[in-house]
C-alpha cells in the first residue's frame, strides 16, 4: 500500500512544479558567469582567507595577488579602449582559471604537509 501511494505522488509531483517555472523545467545549479572585476576580487578574497586559516605564506600569496593586479589593469585597459572583446575575455577568464588552480593547488599542498 505504501508502495502505491509513494507511486501516485511522484506521478503528480511535476504537475505541481511545472506551472509555477512556466513550463521551463530549468536545472537547480546552473553555471554563472561572472565579470572578470568579480573574479578577481573573488580570488583575492580567498587569498586573503587562506592566508588567515594558515594554508598559504605571504610568499606564495604575493605572486598570486600580483597577477590578479595585472589582469585587473588589463582588463581596465582593454575597456578603455572601448571594452574587451569576446576572445579577450575569455583570455583573461582562462587566465584567472589558472591562478583559482594555483591558489587551491598551494593550499592543498600546506594541508597535505600538516596531516599526520
Amino acid at each position: 500500500m505504501r508502495g502505491i501511494l509513494l507511486s501516485i505522488l511522484l506521478a503528480l509531483l511535476p504537475a505541481f512544479f511545472l506551472p509555477g517555472c512556466g513550463g521551463q523545467v530549468k536545472p537547480i545549479l546552473q553555471e554563472t558567469r561572472l565579470d572578470v572585476p568579480s573574479r578577481v576580487a573573488m580570488q583575492k578574497k580567498r587569498i586573503k582567507y587562506s592566508l588567515i586559516a594558515g594554508e598559504i605564506t605571504k610568499t606564495e600569496a604575493a605572486p598570486l595577488r600580483d597577477d590578479l593586479d595585472r589582469i585587473s589593469e588589463k582588463y581596465e585597459h582593454l575597456k578603455a579602449e572601448g571594452g574587451p572583446t569576446e576572445k579577450e575575455t575569455a583570455s583573461l577568464s582562462r587566465m584567472l582559471d589558472e591562478i583559482s588552480a594555483r591558489i587551491f593547488e598551494a593550499s592543498q599542498l600546506r594541508k597535505k604537509q600538516h596531516r599526520w
